[in-house]
């Protein structure tokens, strides 16, 4: 009887190593996969990042060649009026009523750089917010597998000890 306690126990030691390899290989799993979440995030940001930064400098561009634009023809305006001061009254008053215009494009299109600025902005600061909170949200997956994987291990060993002691315990009986 004792013999047969023996084995039974032996089995259970058995078991219990087993499951202790598994919780194992189940921790480093976890660290692997750990390990791949860091850099597939940095993928994305560095994609989302890039792929913002692009729109910003095509909007930037867009930016620069309307206020070349609007620089051009403010400066083309000024030359005619310093060419036509001789002309009729009339036509002074067109010219003013052109410039009139072009000063109205030109403050639409500052403004239109400004509000592209401040959505800049807002989209920086969207990305910065997005990457804390994905970076956060990392940090407790992994604390609590680590979490897990900790008392699983602390488990194990427990039951480990348990199975030791019992088969000393039997030993000493036989």
């Amino acid at each position: 009887e004792v013999k047969q306690e023996y084995e039974q126990i032996t089995e259970t030691l058995d078991k219990a190593k087993k499951r202790e390899e598994e919780a194992q290989e189940i921790v480093d799993r976890i660290q692997e996969e750990r390990a791949g979440v860091g850099p597939e995030t940095e993928k994305v940001i560095s994609r989302v990042k890039r792929d913002f930064s692009e729109e910003i400098d095509d909007l930037s561009d867009k930016i620069e060649g309307a206020q070349d634009d609007a620089r051009r023809t403010v400066s083309r305006t000024k030359s005619e009026l310093s060419a036509l001061r001789g002309e009729v009254h009339e036509r002074e008053e067109q010219l003013y009523s052109e410039i009139s215009d072009l000063e109205s494009r030109l403050a639409a299109v500052r403004k239109d750089a400004e509000n592209a600025a401040k959505e800049r902005d807002a989209v920086k600061n969207g990305l910065r917010k997005d990457e804390r909170a994905i970076e956060a949200e990392t940090r407790k997956e992994i604390e609590k597998a680590r979490r897990e994987a900790s008392a699983e291990k602390k488990r194990l060993t427990q039951e480990s000890w348990t199975l030791e002691n019992r088969i000393e315990s039997a030993k000493m009986d036989m």
